[in-house]
């Protein structure tokens, strides 16, 4: 069963794993976890290399932050300030006071 699901997991990420970056993810990771389990070192090789390609995709796909998503971004990595969140503007036509009244 395991090898159908991998077979599976292969089938779905294989195609675009030379230019998507969550297809190529996927594929390098399964090649990695297989790899593991045989510790033949073509295949340890095989996986290392498909793990660099998916970095090198990865680093072209990713854009630059700026405006409300480098906002965001920060927000979640909790490098916003308290001042920078209370001068924020909301893009909601309500806002949670209102909501709640």
């Amino acid at each position: 069963m395991a090898d159908c699901v991998t077979l599976a997991a292969q089938e779905v990420c294989l195609p675009g794993s030379d230019h998507k970056m969550y297809h190529s993810l996927g594929y390098s990771l399964i090649q990695a976890l297989k790899s593991l389990a045989t510790f033949e070192e073509e295949d340890l090789e095989h996986a290392i290399e498909l793990c660099r390609n998916t970095s090198v995709i990865t680093q072209l796909v990713r854009k630059t932050e700026s405006g409300w998503i480098a906002s965001a971004s920060r927000l979640a990595k909790g490098s916003t300030s308290l001042s920078a969140l209370k001068g924020m503007v909301s893009i909601l036509p309500w806002t949670c006071d209102h909501h709640h009244s």
